[in-house]
């Protein structure tokens, strides 16, 4: 899934395209972008590629409706696996022929990750997480030490997971309408009801993000804030447990945004992204908020 990242877009394709062991497909979703992405793309690899489907969506409809857009267009290819990533995840040579000895050897598991790395070389720990609370939903990353081996972990991020097809017609879709966040957390939180992860840890995915969260967004917060507690309402297995951990992270957040420079700038409009958040999420009104919108002037 892509938008507005078309050098990276290309880094990405083409490191999928000469994977030792190929996928049978690479179906891009173009969200809508305005940089110039379909005209590279094509001198590229060319629209009529028949390893590489290009779908341009005729408007931006965030991340988790691009996301849930693939999935559909993936069941269309009746492949076994279905693997998931942003624009800039460029994936190891052989990642999918590390992950197919994997699942050929350990049969049991329907959801196989690799270990994803920034370009400045540390792994990206927030993409694989053990859960710690299934009442507040708490999860802790997976500790540097454990990527020594594979391990089994609870949940994934939608950078480089590979599921198979048969799980995905048990669980459904990915959640369309979060617009960003949390989408890939709510996903592993319904696969992991039928099996365990596991992470292939030597194959490998850098994680070429633009942004590792030292800057605080307002308009996300928004999303954040609401498709977290819209998650918590559907997943907690202790409502009155998960409301007074929700309400203690508000108070976390409102706290940090009083003492700490940049978000003091910015506290009219955090103040209602927080508000807004968790009064959307309780009542689950979801979808794309234009209030709260890429942009958005504070």
């Amino acid at each position: 899934m892509t938008f507005n990242r078309k050098e990276l877009l290309i880094e990405a394709v083409q490191s999928l395209l000469t994977q030792s062991v190929a996928p049978q497909r690479v179906i891009v979703i173009d969200n809508c972008s305005t940089d110039g992405t379909p005209e590279l793309f094509e001198r590229n690899f060319g629209l009529d590629n028949p390893k590489i489907r290009y779908v341009r969506l005729s408007e931006n409809v965030g991340g988790s409706a691009g996301f849930y857009r693939g999935v559909e267009e993936a069941k269309k290819e009746h492949a076994d696996w279905v693997s998931l990533s942003d624009d800039d995840a460029i994936f190891a040579e052989d990642y999918f022929e590390k992950l197919s000895v994997v699942s050929e050897n350990q049969s049991k598991y329907r959801v196989l990750t690799g270990t994803v790395k920034l370009a400045s070389g540390p792994v990206d720990s927030p993409h694989r997480e053990w859960l710690t609370s299934t009442a507040t939903l708490s999860v802790k990353p997976v500790p540097d030490s454990e990527y020594a081996h594979n391990f089994e972990c609870d949940i994934f991020s939608f950078c480089g997971v590979v599921i198979r097809q048969s799980l995905i017609d048990q669980i459904g879709m990915p959640e369309k309408d979060y617009f960003i966040r949390f989408d890939d957390f709510e996903y592993a939180l319904r696969a992991r009801q039928y099996g365990a992860f596991l992470n292939v840890s030597d194959a490998l995915i850098t994680h070429k993000t633009t942004d590792e969260g030292h800057v605080i967004s307002p308009w996300k917060e928004y999303y954040v804030t609401r498709n977290r507690v819209a998650m918590t309402e559907k997943h907690s297995t202790n409502h009155f447990v998960a409301h007074f951990y929700l309400y203690y992270v508000m108070l976390r957040k409102l706290i940090a945004m009083l003492v700490i420079k940049d978000r003091r700038k910015a506290r009219r409009y955090l103040s209602q992204a927080y508000f807004s958040g968790y009064r959307d999420g309780y009542h689950q009104r979801l979808g794309r908020n234009n209030r709260f919108l890429p942009g958005k002037k504070y």
